[in-house]
C-alpha cells in the first residue's frame, strides 16, 4: 500500500519498464530499469545499481508470500534472486 496520492517520482530511471507490487506487511513497489531497481514504499526509498551488465528483465515471480524475495529473469534467459531486507 502506498498511501494517498498523487506519487511523482522525479529521479526514475529513462530505462524503467517494469513495476512489481510488494504486498503488505512490507508494502510498496520495485520500478525496475535497465541499469537499476528502485524500491519505494510509503516514507521510504532505497535503490539498487545492478552489480551486472546492463540488461532487460523480461519477467518475475515472487518467491514467498510476504514479498522478500523475488526471482527475476532477463531477455537472455539469466535468472536473479532480489532479496529486500529491513
Amino acid at each position: 500500500d502506498l498511501g494517498e496520492g498523487p506519487w511523482t517520482f522525479d529521479d526514475l530511471d529513462y530505462g524503467s519498464h517494469m513495476l512489481i507490487s510488494v504486498p503488505s506487511p512490507k508494502g510498496g513497489v520495485l520500478v525496475i530499469a535497465d541499469e537499476s531497481i528502485l524500491y519505494y514504499s510509503p516514507g521510504r526509498k532505497a535503490q539498487c545499481a545492478l552489480a551486472m551488465k546492463p540488461t532487460r528483465i523480461s519477467c518475475y515471480c515472487r518467491v514467498d508470500d510476504d514479498g522478500h524475495r523475488y526471482l527475476l529473469a532477463d531477455s537472455e534467459g539469466a535468472l536473479y534472486v532480489l532479496i529486500l531486507f529491513g
